[in-house]
């Protein structure tokens, strides 16, 4: 079982190549492939995401490296611009499942959804 202690969560940098590569690569696996967006579309369109505004790419990291990744976005139902913003892309590396990460991420994104609405 991993201690709390040891997972980092932080805003996705874009002047962090490596963690947009990796965020992407996971992105584009889990999603972005079957919906037939390429690599490099994947990593323009997280590189897009990262601000301080919305949309918003958290990250968990384990000895500085990403295991897992939320975003927070404005909204994905056209016809409900009331319903904002919108937790979505939760993903925890399979190695690191059941290991609370994604109750971490959940958690401090809905801090995020607090400090949006305010």
């Amino acid at each position: 079982m991993m201690n709390n202690d040891n997972i980092i969560i932080e805003n996705l940098n874009i002047k962090n190549e490596n963690d947009i590569n990796t965020v992407s690569q996971m992105m584009y696996d889990w999603w972005a492939r079957e919906s037939g967006y390429t690599i490099e579309t994947t990593i323009e369109l997280i590189k897009s995401y990262c601000g301080n505004n919305l949309p918003i790419i958290l990250v968990a990291k384990v000895e500085n490296r990403v295991v897992g990744t939320i975003s927070l976005i404005a909204n994905d139902i056209p016809l409900r611009q009331d319903l904002f913003p919108v937790l979505t892309s939760l993903f925890v590396k399979e190695e690191y499942r059941n290991c609370q990460i994604g109750c971490l991420l959940k958690k401090i994104q809905k801090k995020e959804i607090i400090r949006e609405k305010c």
